[in-house]
């Protein structure tokens, strides 16, 4: 299955067990990414999804995006 990237960002301060909680969540976000553009999630789980996998509020963040902003305490 092909799947969207989705970012997860590494710091110098993670220890090894918070960077391998980013890619399962990475790799989460990616999967649901993947269902729902093949048509098998509903919008509203989509969403949830998101939310579940560390993206609280993909609205506010896609904005973000598309100003070239980083979002401070979205991601």
């Amino acid at each position: 299955m092909d799947l969207f990237q989705t970012p997860a960002i590494r710091t110098d301060e993670m220890t090894p067990s918070e960077w391998q909680a980013q890619l399962k969540q990475m790799l989460a976000r990616a999967e649901a990414t993947q269902r729902y553009r093949l048509g098998l999630m509903s919008p509203d789980d989509f969403g949830d999804a998101l939310a579940t996998y560390g993206i609280a509020d993909p609205y506010r963040l896609a904005d973000g995006w598309e100003r070239g902003e980083i979002c401070p305490g979205i991601l």
